[in-house]
């Protein structure tokens, strides 16, 4: 892990739920949540659970192809989706509101690549990652 990040709910303006201060997870119940599909299912689980912590269905859409097209679903007013805070900066969009979870745990963000892809270079930017998140723990 490199570092954690608070997890917020992206939603249309306009949207009942964009004038909350904060939201729970229990108000994805009975919603559509647009999430990235071709992802292992350890990451769609925890990104996007398909149940409420009571039990209530959540309707996970897994036909995005890329991590820019939830947001523009959510604009279009086709759902809901659960982001970090700080992506906010990487892609605002004035018809998306984003409202802090009051229970949701921080996002981890890490490094990943695949196996085929462990260079040098990867490699050492992953000791380099590690040293900097060693020292920043301190």
């Amino acid at each position: 892990m490199v570092f954690r990040d608070p997890a917020v709910l992206a939603v249309p303006a306009g949207h009942p739920l964009a004038e909350r201060d904060t939201v729970r997870q229990e108000d994805l119940a009975g919603q559509t949540v647009p999430a990235v599909g071709g992802v292992p299912d350890h990451w769609l689980d925890q990104l996007v659970p398909d149940r409420t912590p009571h039990g209530a269905p959540v309707h996970r859409v897994t036909d995005i192809g890329s991590w820019q097209e939830p947001p523009a679903s959510v604009g279009a007013r086709r759902g809901f989706t659960l982001a970090a805070e700080q992506g906010i900066r990487f892609s605002p969009r004035p018809d998306v509101v984003h409202v802090p979870f009051a229970d949701r745990p921080p996002i981890s963000h890490g490094l990943i690549w695949r196996t085929t892809g462990a260079t040098a270079t990867v490699r050492a930017f992953a000791a380099a990652m590690a040293r900097w998140r060693a020292s920043a723990a301190r």
